[in-house]
């Protein structure tokens, strides 16, 4: 059937009452049904007709199948995904209708990424859509198999099969389940730091086969670094330039310390790990109780992203939806190199071309790039079993829709939006990223090779809506908002609202299950609920620099401290009318109100019982909790 989206690509964001901190004792706002009064308060409009239906207008339909073949993309004969791309391409501007692309179930094994520009885009308010079939997954795969496997010459129980020279990948999985890069104990004794890296307690490492393989990880803070060894030589070990230069910044918070050590054949030892030697063309890997290699599905990652929905400035991609298709097996090599990971924050770092600016950072690449494309939506599909970030949101992207998707098992954030590079906070108008909605979303193990990554970033964003999300079990923050510890920026606008967020910070310090940086004029944070935040720092934190933000509504347990705000940098912003089972806050701010905040619960009011029955995913969305198979 013929769809479109409703009044102005959808996503209006309406101040309701302008700016000012002020609050009234003992009133509600109408239009939130919140106690606060004369703050800053939004209400963000839904997506107007979503994906409205006219039945007089059946869709222009084309088919494809992993295996297809011609050009005539019926569905008794589908054709290659790029036949049928070249088709819609040709039919849009002349659609009465939207245009559709089936893709039949199965796996879509592609060498470089799909890539839609602004030729394919819709025309006349019509779409363009690429959606799966009912039943069988449609699989956008970045995998390589790896068969042929073979028990070590070791005999201590590791397999080995063979692979290409050369071959690069961070990621193995196992009949869909990522096995672990061979690692050492956490926290060793007896290492110590040197001016080019570190001292081990012996020289067992000289003697390991190839010890410039294996990667230093060391935690600190809020970061978590990950650097390649450089040389060996007796007991000094030296890290990689320029990873040691990019993660020996003057601070406390630098690479002080051995977390780790991973991917050396000699750490090989223990079921579910796994090695690659690239010199060797050789993959190690020692199975789980159960597994047997001569009948399961092997998968290495492949680099480089799946799906690019990308125009320019001047030409943006337009009236695109993408439904229900998988994105899997995406991976992301580049830590590989010398430049390793040298953390920063939320998953950005300084890479090899970094110079002396604090903030000349570059961002995980994401399996999914959306970049300069206005009216697109990413609506029921499945990120999962990727090495860098899932879907990431970079400059132009506007009346953008992320609906209903699961995420998991995902090396970096799960959703990222926005730049951090100077410049990027007051960008022109082609390059603005506004008026995005990401609503019903459910996250989980994000972040699970570069921990200092997040569930939702957003940084100089505006008009922006993070609505009925879930977000689970995640070693850093949950939802990231704002960047620049102070610096004034198009960002504004912005709401979190009734959201579910738990069992974060599992690993790292210095962050929040909710986390924001510098001014969001107008923006908003209520009605979520958070619950076993693992770490001190606050559950809701308000960073350096945050201010005209209205925090109400929440509901908040099981957590070190609800509240903190540990620097006069942060103010002018209303915190009222939350509920929580502790009385532990830091409110070291300038001219923030934080009043009526009802802590130490031992049961809940009716208010905050309403909150908690109407957080996380809306009826329409709450099988994404079922637990499905994901792609093997």
């Amino acid at each position: 059937m013929g769809r479109r989206w409703g009044i102005g690509a959808a996503l209006v964001v309406v101040v309701l009452i302008a700016a000012g901190t002020g609050y009234r004792v003992g009133s509600r706002h109408p239009a939130s049904g919140s106690h606060v009064a004369d703050a800053p308060r939004l209400q963000v409009a839904a997506w107007g007709q979503e994906w409205s239906t006219d039945p007089g207008a059946p869709p222009a339909e084309l088919f494809v199948a992993p295996g297809g073949e011609g050009t005539s993309c019926r569905r008794d004969a589908p054709c290659v995904l790029e036949v049928a791309q070249q088709q819609a391409r040709a039919l849009a501007p002349v659609a009465t209708t939207d245009v559709v692309v089936t893709l039949a179930g199965g796996d879509y094994h592609l060498d470089a990424p799909f890539a839609l520009q602004a030729p394919d885009s819709g025309h006349g308010g019509h779409l363009v859509r690429y959606r799966a079939a009912l039943g069988d997954p449609a699989v956008l795969h970045g995998g390589r198999p790896v068969t042929g496997w073979r028990p070590a010459a070791s005999a201590d129980g590791s397999f080995v099969a063979d692979v290409p020279v050369g071959t690069s990948s961070r990621q193995l999985y196992v009949e869909g389940v990522r096995a672990t890069r061979a690692r050492g104990p956490v926290d060793p004794a007896g290492w110590a730091r040197t001016e080019g890296g570190f001292r081990a307690p012996d020289d067992s490492l000289a003697r390991w086969a190839r010890p410039q393989d294996a990667e230093i990880v060391s935690l600190a803070e809020w970061r978590a670094f990950r650097c390649p060894i450089g040389a060996v030589q007796g007991a000094e070990v030296s890290v990689a330039q320029p990873c040691w230069r990019n993660a020996s910044a003057p601070s406390r918070f630098a690479m002080t310390q051995v977390s780790w050590l991973e991917n050396a054949r000699e750490l090989l030892d223990e079921p579910g790990e796994w090695y690659l030697d690239a010199a060797a063309g050789q993959v190690w890997y020692r199975p789980r109780p159960g597994e047997d290699l001569a009948m399961a599905r092997v998968t290495l990652a492949t680099d480089g992203p799946l799906l690019t929905i990308e125009g320019s400035a001047t030409d943006p991609v337009h009236d695109v939806g993408v439904e229900g298709l998988t994105f899997a097996f995406a991976g992301w090599d580049a830590p590989s190199a010398d430049a390793g990971y040298a953390a920063a924050q939320a998953g950005f770092h300084r890479g090899a071309e970094a110079g002396p600016d604090p903030l000349d950072l570059e961002r995980v690449p994401g399996a999914v790039q959306i970049g300069h494309a206005r009216h697109v939506r990413i609506e029921r599909a499945t990120f999962t079993h990727l090495g860098g970030a899932g879907l990431d949101l970079t400059a132009g992207a506007q009346d953008i829709g992320v609906v209903g998707n699961r995420f998991t098992d995902i090396s970096g954030t799960a959703i990222q939006m926005g730049e951090v590079r100077q410049g990027a906070q007051n960008p022109v108008p082609a390059d603005q990223l506004d008026r995005l909605q990401v609503t019903n979303n459910l996250i989980d193990h994000a972040a699970v090779e570069y921990l200092d990554s997040v569930g939702i970033f957003a940084s100089y964003v505006s008009n922006t809506s993070i609505q009925h999300n879930e977000l689970a079990h995640l070693p850093y923050s949950g939802i990231s908002l704002g960047w620049g510890w102070g610096t004034d920026s198009t960002a504004r606008n912005d709401v979190i609202g009734a959201n579910l967020v738990t069992d974060v910070m599992t690993t790292l310090q210095d962050g929040g299950a909710i986390y924001t940086l510098s001014p969001l004029p107008g923006s908003l944070i209520e009605r979520n609920v958070i619950r076993d935040q693992r770490n001190r720092s606050g559950a809701i934190f308000l960073d350096e620099g945050t201010a005209f933000v209205t925090v109400a509504d929440n509901v908040i347990e099981r957590v070190p401290r609800w509240l903190h705000i540990w620097i006069a940098s942060v103010h002018d912003n209303t915190i009222v009318d939350n509920d929580t089972d502790t009385a532990e806050q830091v409110d070291d701010g300038t001219r923030n109100v934080v009043a009526r905040n009802h802590t130490d619960r031992a049961d809940w009011p009716p208010s905050a019982a309403a909150v908690i029955a109407g957080a996380g995913l809306e009826p329409d969305h709450t099988a994404l909790r079922d637990p499905t198979p994901g792609p093997r």
